[in-house]
C-alpha cells in the first residue's frame, strides 16, 4: 500500500513511478489524500474524473464537529473566498496567476464556437468573398489589434 499524503503538492511523476510497485503487491493500492490545489495535476485528474476504479471521499471543513464555525468565518475574512474554498471546502480552484480562466481556454478548443471578427477584419462577413482564393482563408495565425493592424503589419 502506498498512501500519498497533500497528494495535490506531489509531482506527477511519483504516481507513474508508484505504479509498477503496486502492480508487484497483489491487492496493492494507492490511497491519496488531500486538500485541493488548483485545477491541474495528477490529484484532480483522478478525484474529478470519472475512472471507476477510484472511490471518492470529499468531507469539508463544515463537515468536521471540531472545526467551530466562528473558527471557519475567521479563516474566511482572512484568506479570502478563493483560499477559504479550497482549504476548507475541498473546492479545486483555478491556479493563483492564471491569466485566462479554465473555462476561457476550453472554449479556445471548441471546434462549436462561433467566431466573431472585428470590422474592418479580412474574415469579417462584411468583407470575405465568395473565392476560396481568397488569402482571408489562410491558416496563418494573424492578431490584429484594437488599432486596427495585425501582427503582419507590424512586421511580426
Amino acid at each position: 500500500m502506498i498512501i500519498v499524503d497533500e497528494a495535490c503538492q506531489v509531482n506527477d511523476s511519483l504516481f507513474v513511478g508508484a505504479m509498477p510497485m503496486l502492480a508487484a503487491s497483489p491487492g496493492g493500492r494507492l490511497v491519496m489524500l488531500s486538500t485541493p490545489f488548483g485545477e491541474r495535476g495528477y490529484f484532480f485528474e483522478q478525484f474529478t474524473g470519472d475512472n471507476p476504479i477510484w472511490e471518492r471521499y470529499k468531507v469539508t471543513a463544515e463537515q468536521c464537529p471540531r472545526i467551530s464555525a466562528e473558527f471557519l468565518e475567521e479563516q474566511k475574512l482572512t484568506l479570502g473566498e478563493r483560499w477559504y474554498n479550497q482549504e476548507f471546502m475541498c473546492s479545486f480552484e483555478e491556479a493563483m496567476g492564471q491569466v485566462f480562466s479554465t473555462a476561457s481556454i476550453e472554449k479556445a478548443f471548441d471546434s462549436d464556437m462561433e467566431v466573431w471578427y472585428p470590422r474592418g477584419h479580412p474574415k469579417h462577413p462584411d468583407n470575405v468573398r465568395a473565392s476560396t482564393n481568397d488569402s482571408c482563408f489562410d491558416d496563418k495565425l494573424e492578431v490584429w489589434y484594437p488599432n486596427g493592424r495585425s501582427n503582419r503589419a507590424n512586421g511580426l
